[in-house]
């Protein structure tokens, strides 16, 4: 009977009798022969299950901040095919943008057990160790990331957030200007290189630097944020004081830093 449902597709019910029945004291050398072909029948459902799931539809939810439900839908992907790569990378971020970096970081070691050469997936376990501080970890992924795809400008700008938090100014300054060589609209990388040219005293290259990422990102109130910051030390108040109420246009969530 149970192999009947099993056959039919009706795998749940087919495990809940199988259940039943041991627990009744059913034995004998067909039982462990039973239990596999229901684990197998299982694995089979859940590969259906997510080889018709769209990339779109996640990212639709991805970007409507519906990290939860990615997460909830991606329950249980398979951990072998790189069809399933790309699911796991995106359960990683989604993991990553709720703060759980732990969880996000064994997705993405996921995603590359199902595809060894994503540089993506690499790029991302390097950002999920960096909020963790793991500084060791983090530069052995974004290297690795840049082997598989030197061309790739978002890594290139984490190595420099990496370089940056430990300290090596002229190695962040090379990474950021990889980065910006290789996509000149690339507004992070504008604004983390005029961070490092703030701390190395270079303020009128700092000052270029803001005012290129907000052009290219006009909404970008980080930018606007260190350019406040910036003219307020050149004890340009005028200047300050527009950018300050600039940066409280875009994103009030800075009056905390603005008024530090």
């Amino acid at each position: 009977f149970i192999k009947v449902l099993s056959a039919c597709g009706r795998r749940t019910d087919a495990k809940k009798v199988f259940d039943n029945a041991v627990k009744l004291g059913m034995d004998g050398p067909e039982t462990a022969a039973v239990k596999e072909e229901l684990a197998a029948g299982a694995a089979l459902d859940v590969k259906s299950r997510y080889k018709n799931i769209e990339m779109g539809k996640l990212n639709e939810l991805f970007s409507q901040q519906l990290y939860l439900e990615i997460v909830n839908i991606l329950v249980d992907v398979p951990k072998e095919g790189p069809e399933y790569a790309n699911l796991h990378n995106i359960k990683g971020a989604a993991y990553a943008r709720l703060g759980h970096y732990d969880a996000a970081i064994k997705s993405y070691q996921a995603a590359l057990l199902c595809s060894k050469k994503f540089a993506d997936a690499e790029n991302n376990l390097g950002v999920a160790y960096l909020e963790i501080d793991n500084m060791t970890a983090a530069e052995k992924s974004f290297k690795k990331a840049l082997a598989i795809c030197p061309f790739y400008a978002e890594a290139h700008n984490n190595l420099g957030n990496l370089n940056t938090k430990l300290g090596d100014l002229d190695a962040s300054l090379k990474c950021f200007k990889n980065a910006l060589d290789l996509d000149p609209e690339y507004a992070d990388a504008y604004n983390n290189l005029g961070n490092v040219h703030q701390k190395l005293g270079m303020m009128e290259d700092a000052k270029v630097c803001y005012k290129k990422a907000l052009k290219v990102k006009p909404n970008y109130a980080n930018a606007a944020c260190n350019l406040a910051f910036l003219y307020r030390d050149l004890n340009d108040t005028q200047q300050a004081e527009k950018y300050y109420l600039h940066t409280l246009n875009l994103d009030k969530q800075h009056l905390t830093r603005l008024m530090d």
